[in-house]
């Protein structure tokens, strides 16, 4: 049962590859470009062909996968094909309690230590790349991603990504809304929206409160076999002028043990 995960991206600017955590999806999601307007990039394992899907009749639990995902650490080794080419490997660790939250100054802060709604637990999320065909040639991004104790509904998310061998980075955090929903019990056909990321740049561990763009999140569960479906998670990224700036799609294959994987 190999099918799996591949990410499409349009950008309209293609200067550099950039790295984009979300549990939306967080789920990784991953924007890159090289070349041209027109040029497009994929990350991917292999997914079957569009004729030969089918559509499962099963109803999936996603949040109890998703937050299985999250509670286990992953390592996912991936091809990256188009307009650049080469590898990317995706980690992340083990979702935990923080000792402390720095970005205690949130729209609708959050506290921690226990595994309650409201509470917060974070994760260690890493990705490296190493390209041809680009102007980037290698990336390492680095991302705390925090989310409801409970739910695993993502609140937020810092860090950054170092180009060719640099070893510093200019952060951002990415701020959901308070009305971010993540879909439950889920079947082939589903479709909702997941919420409005924020972007905003970092001054002294803090949201600087200037905001510099956006994420709108939607999902859609889309066949593959008569016991597995694909989370089809889709984000449009906007700039601080209404611009649209990228299309990142992030699949994840969940079967009917209501396991999510990023699957061979």
């Amino acid at each position: 049962m190999a099918y799996g995960f591949k990410s499409h991206y349009r950008l309209s600017n293609l200067k550099k590859l950039t790295a984009i955590s979300v549990a939306s999806t967080t789920l990784l999601m991953l924007g890159c470009g090289g070349g041209n307007n027109n040029s497009t990039s994929s990350v991917s394992s292999n997914l079957p062909p569009a004729n030969t899907a089918v559509v499962s009749t099963n109803t999936y639990d996603f949040q109890t996968g998703w937050r299985a995902f999250l509670q286990s650490s992953y390592t996912k080794n991936l091809n990256v094909s188009g307009s650049c080419s080469g590898s990317l490997t995706y980690k992340h660790s083990p979702t935990s309690q923080p000792k402390e939250f720095y970005y205690s100054d949130l729209s609708f802060p959050h506290p921690y230590g226990t595994a309650s709604p409201g509470y917060v637990v974070s994760q260690v999320q890493q990705m490296e790349a190493t390209l041809k065909g680009c102007s980037i040639v290698s990336l390492v991004s680095t991302n705390t991603a925090y989310f409801d104790g409970l739910t695993y509904a993502p609140f937020g998310y810092n860090g950054g990504t170092a180009y060719n061998g640099a070893t510093s980075y200019k952060a951002t955090f990415r701020e959901f809304s308070n009305t971010v929903v993540l879909p439950s019990l889920v079947k082939v056909g589903d479709n909702g929206i997941v919420g409005t990321s924020i972007i905003y740049g970092i001054s002294n561990f803090k949201k600087d409160g200037i905001q510099q763009g956006r994420y709108d999140v939607t999902y859609l569960v889309e066949p593959d076999t008569a016991s597995t479906a694909i989370i089809n998670i889709t984000s449009k990224g906007y700039d601080a002028n209404n611009v649209m700036t990228v299309i990142d799609q992030t699949r994840y294959l969940l079967d009917t043990s209501n396991k999510i994987q990023i699957p061979l």
